[in-house]
């Protein structure tokens, strides 16, 4: 094996391992993740399918594997690119639907079954021979129709993708545009490297798209790590801002325009985006055609803010107190409902709480509540709505979770936190959780009070069976069925 070879195989499986560890570690910790998670997993598990097939490929000594190994390719290399648009599609807020992943794959999976049959029609590849001057593994071939329209199709979704990252630019803040820019270059880097290999520039005989693949997957991990993609996305501050029915105008400290959301738009229409950076006061002569009413200044004196800090949350934990939970749980609930995706509670109680109490004090107890929230708090996704409920009893909403997924989570912050014993002058206070997980139900009369009733229910089941466990009230009602 000749150097060039060598090298060759080096970078296509360096970008395999790239993708097969971004693949794992996001299906890992999938439920810290919002739902755009599932489509970056296809989007790096075809494309780790690709590499291997092409390490494989030049690998081959025999027509015959190179034909193999090339099929291999197509399972993962035609779906790769349209799973990368769908997640950019989902990142700037379009939302996909069953209908979009079906269209796009619809091109993928035919090149597929085109490769796989080539020889019986030649669409794909006229000719597919081993090179006859460099020999194996080089491959000789001459394009056929399919191949143009496959072609054509790979690169439109690679160019689309780009695209739409590219027009989030303007409209996104600073702390969110490495993101993006991780999402421009990792699919421009493929999309360029295609070009030059379709325009006969590289190597002859050898792919060299899977070579550069460790470039955006480099791109995409050092975006998860540093500016935490998944986790927190320009899109859904977005969504939530621009739902608010009432007009929110953002000021600076200078008192100038930096934000507004739609409502604004429609109570003023002529409020524009290049008005960013000017004082409020000079744009409501814009708006109004008279002068500010009144001086800009903080009109909410510490006290009015410390009682506003008072009503929404709890005075221990700092947390959603259950007044602040409901109001904004009702919410997300609605929205669940208006579009039919999961919405799940869970009730959490701390075993044993009043033998803290007993044996360290009150003042030992009110440490272990803090703790558990802490502990809790470390690996909470950031769709969750967290609440004291009362006493030692906490609250999760978590939209766009099934009871399943819920359950993962559950036994997750129940081992999380039965790892973490609390360390106190009068000893080591090991706590345990036990855990009711219920899924609101389809039915449009159900309420927030019967979902949390049927947590309520779970929970109890976890506690009068032992403690330090998670029970689902879907599976209770089950085994109820039966007995």
């Amino acid at each position: 094996m000749n150097l060039d070879l060598t090298a060759y195989i080096t970078l296509i499986c360096t970008s395999g391992v790239l993708n097969l560890y971004l693949c794992f570690y996001v299906f890992i910790k999938r439920h810290h993740y919002a739902n755009i998670a599932h489509l970056f997993i296809l989007h790096t598990g075809f494309t780790t399918i690709y590499c291997i097939g092409a390490a494989f490929s030049l690998l081959s000594v025999t027509l015959g594997e190179m034909k193999f190994w090339t099929v291999i390719q197509y399972i993962g290399m035609p779906f790769s690119p349209p799973a990368g648009l769908l997640f950019v599609m989902q990142y700037v807020g379009i939302k996909v639907r069953k209908k979009h992943v079906l269209a796009l794959f619809i091109i993928p999976f035919i090149s597929l079954i085109m490769v796989a049959t080539n020889d019986w029609h030649h669409l794909h590849y006229r000719v597919f021979e081993i090179d006859p001057v460099l020999g194996a593994p080089y491959i000789h071939q001459e394009i056929g129709t399919w191949y143009m329209i496959h072609g054509m199709f790979i690169f439109s979704s690679m160019f689309v993708a780009f695209l739409l990252a590219v027009y989030r630019w303007k409209e996104t803040a600073k702390a969110y545009r490495l993101q993006l820019i991780a999402l421009m270059v990792g699919q421009l880097v493929p999309m360029v490297t295609a070009f030059i290999y379709l325009m006969g520039f590289t190597p002859q005989g050898i792919d060299p798209v899977p070579m550069v693949l460790w470039v955006s997957s480099f791109l995409y991990l050092w975006s998860i790590n540093s500016s935490r993609m998944f986790t927190v996305m320009p899109i859904a501050k977005d969504a939530i801002f621009n739902s608010i029915n009432d007009g929110v105008i953002v000021l600076d400290e200078a008192y100038r325009l930096i934000e507004f959301n739609l409502a604004s738009k429609n109570m003023f229409p002529q409020l524009k985006k290049s008005m960013f950076g000017k004082r409020f006061a000079d744009i409501w002569l814009t708006l109004s055609g008279s002068s500010f009413p009144f001086t800009l200044e903080n009109t909410k004196s510490s006290q009015e803010l410390k009682l506003e800090n008072q009503a929404y949350y709890d005075e221990l934990t700092q947390i959603y107190n259950r007044r602040a939970f409901f109001q904004h749980s009702k919410q997300a609930f609605d929205e669940a409902k208006k579009f039919a995706s999961s919405f799940t509670f869970l009730l959490i109680d701390i075993d044993y709480f009043k033998k803290v109490n007993d044996t360290y004090g009150h003042s030992a107890g009110d440490q272990v509540l803090v703790h558990v929230v802490k502990a809790c708090q470390s690996i909470l996704p950031q769709v969750a709505l967290f609440a004291r409920y009362g006493g030692e009893e906490f609250v999760l909403a978590l939209k766009g979770y099934t009871s399943s997924e819920a359950e993962v989570l559950a036994n997750q912050l129940r081992r999380h936190v039965e790892t973490q014993p609390l360390l106190i002058n009068e000893g080591t206070i090991s706590v345990t959780l036990s855990l009711g997980v219920a899924q609101a139900a389809k039915q449009e009369n159900e309420t927030l009070d019967d979902l949390l009733n049927k947590a309520d229910i779970a929970l109890y089941s976890a506690k009068q069976n032992g403690r330090n466990q998670v029970r689902v009230y879907e599976e209770i009602k089950e085994i109820l069925k039966r007995t």
